[in-house]
């Protein structure tokens, strides 16, 4: 094949087309390529110029562009639903900050937001804190959903007297006694929303987070006394909101129609009771397509923002004209959609540790086992028209080996021959079915015996927890290489010393691709890995198991004359950095270090011994390699 038909080929494969929205593809050199602003840059370019500032991978790269672009796809979809449907309530988003909290991605995201008065959403004390302090535009909404203390409430009403428009969404009713024990003292109070819990659930892995069951959310009785107590204080007026959320990563869209429905009877009701309701708060959870599917898989999404937004606004107006309602505002807490995209996680190639044995490793004794005679006995005779059969028999043969290993009835050198047997067998079997143009990758067998580990500097558990935790699936594909076959499979494991820190998902666009193994190339000095969608929750959810700590990471963006500019970068923790973490002090350090070193007077060991405390975390290559 041709270097352009097979990077098509690649393409399909990794289907990059499908899952990348158009901000990453495939150019004639074979290389990922990032879009952004009109312009195209290759990804190991940006990785050079992070290398030039001694920034290594493993490394986070993020394109604040993104966030931009999806904010605008997010607006301009809802205003083009309202206008259709000639819905009369407006929209306003606010991101929930327990996406991703760093301090750089909001302050992006609110400027790429200033122009549609982005808000933001705060779940827990210190999330409310940095949120009052962020330059949140002045008509910006800004929501308080979670648990709350009398300190989470008393800094709500803060923010409220600091003149932002601020939401407490109540989640019982012990909350709203708390807040309205504030309010007699401070004589200031925030606008009220009520968290109803709804029978209608989402869809897909979260699908249990929603319902009757749901962890959050007023019960009917739990909303009358809610009423009551505020018409005792003659605080009615402050309701404005009702909010509800079905889940993350909302797999169809009919799940959400369900509820704005049921949400709808609510409403009614409740304006029968003397609120005046201006917004309907439908929470978050559009998802994000990670598998490149369309599909109602928990990987996927089978709608677009475009028929989400449709479907959402007209439910809210065929709600309204069934009930009679007043069209309230329509608020999104939408987060993953909008930061998923920004954010890639590099990593490299460390090693493949496939198992390579071919004849020269053979033993052949005096007194050979029945197995392995008749595992060579299978490798010479096998010929295209008895390679399924024999292929078949090894396979019976490799078992009757290890029964006999495992009580003691053969020696290790019988082991061995027969693990060098049935390899040889396996490659004469594939060789054959190539020759015969057979696709041998159907066999979920020879795959799983061919897939080899590709050990990469990184960490699972601190990269993408969610592919440990519960097994999210995250595009990942080579940066350079694909106009040449990937004709390896593979499995990515990390440099942890635990068994769980391997990829187990992968996505699949071709019937021979099975969804535990990647398809790569074969070992090459140069091969860094991206993963990509990582910029939604996995940062923050990230833990420092083994004390591999943050990554380095670099923020980039394209100048006027299309040059690429450095917009921020951060170092990556050091080992000194990990231990602080650990309650292992600078004091107790030196402490330590100088008692290990006490009587060996060598004063350049002692130096040589702490400079490892500023060593990155991750593995660093030899500078003189």
């Amino acid at each position: 094949m041709e270097p352009q038909e097979i990077i098509q080929e690649n393409i399909q494969r990794f289907g990059i087309e499908k899952w990348s929205e158009g901000y990453f593809n495939v150019n004639d050199d074979g290389e990922v390529v990032v879009h952004c602003g009109g312009q195209t840059l290759p990804l190991v370019q940006v990785i050079d110029a992070a290398r030039q500032m001694g920034l290594s991978t493993p490394l986070i790269i993020r394109f604040p562009f993104f966030i931009g672009e999806q904010i605008k796809k997010f607006y301009r979809a809802f205003e083009h639903a309202r206008k259709e449907f000639n819905y009369q309530g407006e929209h306003k988003a606010v991101f929930p900050i327990k996406v991703n909290q760093n301090r750089h991605v909001i302050e992006r995201l609110l400027h790429y937001g200033q122009d549609f008065s982005y808000g933001l959403e705060a779940g827990s004390k210190a999330e409310l804190f940095a949120v009052l302090i962020s330059d949140t535009p002045d008509d910006a909404l800004i929501t308080c959903n979670g648990f709350k203390d009398r300190d989470f409430l008393d800094l709500a009403v803060v923010g409220k007297q600091l003149g932002k428009d601020i939401c407490v969404i109540i989640e019982g009713v012990e909350e709203l006694e708390g807040l309205i024990e504030i309010y007699r003292r401070a004589e200031t109070i925030p606008s009220i929303g009520f968290r109803i819990k709804l029978s209608a659930r989402g869809s897909g892995k979260w699908e249990k987070s929603s319902g009757e069951g749901a962890k959050f959310g007023l019960t009917s009785t739990e909303i009358l006394l809610a009423i009551d107590l505020l018409r005792k204080h003659d605080l009615l007026g402050k309701v404005n909101l009702l909010h509800f959320h079905i889940g993350s990563q909302i797999t169809n869209v009919r799940t959400m129609k369900r509820a704005i429905r049921e949400a709808g009877v609510l409403f009614a009701e409740i304006a029968k009771l003397g609120l005046n309701i201006q917004y309907m708060n439908i929470g978050g959870g559009i998802g994000v397509d990670y598998s490149g599917s369309k599909s109602s898989t928990v990987a996927s999404a089978e709608y677009s923002i475009e028929e989400f937004a449709n479907d959402v606004v007209f439910t809210m107006e065929e709600m309204c004209q069934k009930h009679g309602l007043r069209r309230p505002g329509i608020v999104t807490e939408s987060g993953r959609v909008i930061a998923a995209y920004h954010a890639v996680v590099v990593t490299d190639l460390v090693e493949i540790m496939g198992a390579e044995y071919d004849l020269s490793h053979y033993q052949p004794t005096s007194n050979l086992v029945k197995p392995v005679v008749e595992l060579k006995y299978v490798l010479d005779y096998m010929n295209e028209k008895n390679y399924i059969e024999y292929y078949h028999d090894a396979l019976e043969f490799k078992e009757d080996l290890r029964t006999m290993f495992t009580l003691g009835l053969c020696s290790l050198v019988d082991k061995s021959n027969g693990e060098i047997l049935f390899q040889e067998i396996v490659e004469k079997t594939i060789e054959i079915a190539l020759r015969r143009g057979e696709n041998f990758e159907r066999d979920p067998f020879l795959r799983k015996f061919l897939a080899e580990k590709y050990l990469c500097n990184f960490s699972v558990f601190n990269s993408i927890p969610d592919s440990w935790a519960i097994r999210q699936l995250f595009p990942i594909m080579p940066l350079k290489h694909l106009e040449k076959p990937c004709d390896n499979f593979g499995v990515i494991t990390d440099i942890t010393c635990d068994s769980d820190g391997t990829i187990g998902a992968y996505q699949s666009f071709d019937e021979a691709t099975d969804s535990e193994y990647l398809p790569l190339h074969h070992e090459m000095d140069d091969y860094p890995v991206g993963i990509f969608l990582t910029g939604a929750y996995q940062e923050v959810l990230a833990n420092k198991h083994n004390l591999l700590g943050q990554m380095n990471e670099i923020s980039v963006d394209f100048d006027e004359e299309g040059k690429l500019e450095i917009v921020s970068s951060e170092q990556g923790d050091t080992v000194k950095d990990v231990l602080n973490d650990m309650r292992y002090d600078d004091a107790f350090i030196n402490n330590q270090a100088k008692k290990c070193f006490q009587g060996l007077n060598n004063p350049k060991l002692f130096r040589r011994f702490r400079s490892y405390l500023n060593s990155y975390t991750y593995m660093t290559k030899d500078p003189h390699e």
